[in-house]
């Protein structure tokens, strides 16, 4: 799979994450998930529910996995150092700031899925901090492995943004 950014005048390949992403999420309803249900008279598409969730609280899924600390901290620490550069790199990417931690902002995926970051600057007590929120029913859209999958994806391309905003600039943490 190959990914642009200017039109396809020229391509490069896209990475796992975004990749797997994307496959999932087109082939998300003819999958396990959604086939036997497919046939089910009551069957209705998946919609999303304007309610925002941490990945562990979203609607269907497994209850033996949690998350652990520490997912997000190479990002932080990169949107630490660069505060601004964060701020343009998540409007570079359609990003709408909302007013939730030190920083925030609603950064479109595809459609109508979004996800919020908030972004908690580092301070005497405590490290920096990103949280995700997503819409509760994503996982009828896409399976709960690949949740991490997208957010990872959507960090990197605001990571890639910063980059091309000030080329010179240490990013890498």
């Amino acid at each position: 799979m190959q990914r642009s950014r200017d039109g396809f005048v020229t391509a490069e390949e896209a990475g796992h994450g975004d990749t797997l992403t994307i496959f999932d999420f087109l082939c998300h309803n003819m999958t396990a998930h959604g086939a036997a249900e497919a046939k089910a008279a009551d069957r209705t598409a998946p919609s999303l529910s304007g309610k925002w969730a941490p990945v562990n609280s979203l609607k269907g899924r497994p209850k033996t996995v949690g998350v652990g600390t520490g997912l997000f901290e190479r990002h932080s620490a990169i949107f630490d150092r660069d505060q601004e550069g964060f701020r343009k790199g998540c409007e570079a990417l359609g990003g709408t700031a909302v007013p939730l931690g030190d920083i925030g902002y609603q950064i479109p995926v595809w459609g109508e899925v979004s996800v919020l970051i908030k972004f908690y600057a580092a301070d005497e007590e405590f490290p920096a901090q990103i949280t995700m929120l997503f819409d509760e029913n994503l996982l009828s859209f896409i399976f709960y492995e690949t949740v991490f999958y997208m957010a990872m994806f959507v960090l990197d391309r605001i990571v890639e943004k910063m980059k091309e905003a000030s080329p010179s600039a240490e990013q890498e943490g």
